[in-house]
């Protein structure tokens, strides 16, 4: 190759790249264990926010005494407050173990 042919070249190559796309490779090694506790972190944040989703519905709810009532309590609510509470539980005693 000279320096003569060097922008033909040149041009041809961006040519083909700009007409055919490029694709590139990359692969990483020893990345697992990241790839794993990001899983686990994603799998906390969304059962930390179903919770208090929860936590707000059965607040809603007392707060109106809609549904049915069991004594004071509007029962959906309760439902809902043990419900939240069981994966607080759950949730607490996750990170527990694993950190």
């Amino acid at each position: 190759m000279s320096l003569r042919q060097l922008p033909s070249d040149l041009s041809r190559v961006l040519h083909g790249i700009r007409n055919r796309g490029m694709e590139v490779s990359v692969a990483h090694h020893g990345l697992e264990p990241l790839q794993e506790e990001i899983g686990r972190s994603s799998r906390r944040v969304a059962l930390a926010l179903v919770t208090l989703g929860l936590y707000i519905a059965a607040s809603l709810l007392m707060q109106h005494s809609l549904g049915p009532r069991w004594g004071e309590v509007p029962v959906l609510a309760g439902l809902g407050y043990v419900l939240a509470l069981w994966l607080s539980w759950r949730l607490v005693r996750d990170i527990g173990e694993h950190d």
